[in-house]
């Protein structure tokens, strides 16, 4: 599933066994492909301690999937939304408007 989605090198470099088993064990892998593949701007996924995948999950247990940023005012603006907190997040799209 994941290696269809993400290239060879992320998966090789970025994404490390804790935040994999993580990513299993919440559910998030379908919605983590979602979000790569279909995001206005594709997240860059690349810190090699796993910490962009890390924060992925942090947002997502914050209550908050981060393609959803993409029907708000930061759609064009932010690439990265998993690498800020929900709160954080919320005051740019309000500060936007």
């Amino acid at each position: 599933m994941l290696k269809e989605a993400f290239p060879v090198y992320v998966l090789r470099s970025a994404l490390k066994e804790p935040e994999f088993n993580l990513l299993r064990s919440q559910n998030y892998l379908q919605a983590v492909i979602d979000y790569y593949q279909n995001a206005e701007q594709r997240p860059i996924f690349q810190a090699t301690n796993g910490s962009d995948f890390e924060s992925y999950i942090y947002l997502r247990r914050e209550g908050k999937n981060p393609l959803d940023y993409d029907g708000t005012n930061l759609k064009g603006k932010v690439r990265n939304y998993h690498r800020f907190e929900k709160n954080a997040l919320d005051r740019l799209d309000r500060n936007f408007r």
